[in-house]
């Protein structure tokens, strides 16, 4: 109950006893005699009652505080709500609300601004304002655990704030205090709903399987990704106004996993480079052969390519005196 309403009724209560206590209070001024004309015109003396004194006072008194309870009771049903807050109208320190028959609760809230509600109820502000889970520097970045459970460091950013339509039960259940709720419920679920979005994220799969080049990761999916998490993990409960991703750094580990795959691929890429070039050659050796046995001769040939110069006694085949024809 708001004290100033406490203050009226108190206030209240004592007029109402100095109005009683008034008849007790007040008494007559002693009986006067006065002379006037009589029957006959013949003087008779009169006896008339005193004036009433110390009557006037206490009902003044009594009205003066009535007025001023008045005021106080006013003041109890004028309530303000400062901007992005949720007032939570409550009674006896307890959210006020009606239950439904599918068993939640309508709770009475207002928004911002000024509002009028009984003088025995009271309006309460829980915080709605956005806050910064802020692990947006290479100082002080997130910990999370990606693909292998393989442990890495995130910067990461999250705007966010206690959903309106939760706000009287997160204003009962955390005891008014907002921090707890910002400690006990937010902070531990956007946690949870990040290593959940990066439980998948494999930095292996950013590299180049033709050339072995790491390419540097792209987090921008991973914005909405995270949001979602968050939204998914509770509720109707947490509003995420922004997510912000910088960059990830990898463990001394998995920094050693990924330039051995890079090794291996470049390697890889390589040998099929040879293997292609080397197809090439042949293509090309084989299309002078038919064009030119000689000029083909003389390219198989190698240290005994002047052995070439027998091509006219072998009936034109010069690879059977180097061993290259059949």
């Amino acid at each position: 109950m708001p004290e100033s309403f406490i203050l009226a009724l108190i206030l209240a209560g004592i007029a109402f006893l100095i109005l009683a206590a008034a008849p007790l209070i007040a008494r007559y001024r002693p009986m006067t005699e006065r002379t006037v004309a009589g029957k006959y015109g013949m003087p008779n003396k009169v006896q008339e009652q005193g004036e009433r004194v110390g009557y006037k006072t206490p009902i003044a008194l009594a009205t003066f505080l009535l007025v001023l309870a008045a005021v106080f009771t006013a003041n109890a049903s004028f309530n303000k709500v400062p901007l992005n807050n949720v007032g939570i109208v409550t009674q006896a320190n307890k959210p006020v609300g009606k239950e439904l028959p599918n068993g939640t609760t309508d709770w009475e809230t207002t928004g911002p601004g000024y509002h009028w509600i009984e003088p025995w109820q009271k309006i309460e502000e829980w915080d709605a304002n956005y806050e910064r889970w802020d692990h947006l520097s290479e100082q002080n970045p997130a910990q999370v655990l990606i693909a292998g459970l393989q442990p890495a460091k995130l910067e990461i950013a999250v705007d966010y704030a206690p959903h309106e339509s939760q706000a009287p039960q997160q204003f009962k259940d955390y005891k008014k205090e907002i921090e707890r709720w910002r400690t006990n419920r937010a902070l531990p679920t956007i946690t949870t709903a990040v290593n959940s979005a990066f439980k998948d994220f494999d930095p292996l799969a950013g590299i180049d399987p033709n050339t072995g080049q790491v390419k540097t990761p792209d987090l921008a999916p991973y914005q909405e990704k995270v949001k979602q998490a968050i939204l998914a993990a509770a509720p109707g409960e947490i509003k995420v106004k922004a997510v912000q991703i910088g960059y990830i750094h990898y463990s001394a580990e998995t920094t050693k996993q990924i330039n051995a795959r890079a090794a291996l691929l470049l390697q890889s890429g390589n040998l099929k480079i040879e293997k292609a070039n080397q197809a090439l050659k042949n293509q090309i050796t084989n299309e002078k052969a038919q064009a030119d046995p000689l000029t083909r001769c003389i390219d198989q040939a190698g240290q005994y390519a002047g052995l070439c110069g027998l091509l006219k006694n072998n009936g034109g085949n010069a690879s059977v005196l180097v061993g290259t024809g059949k």
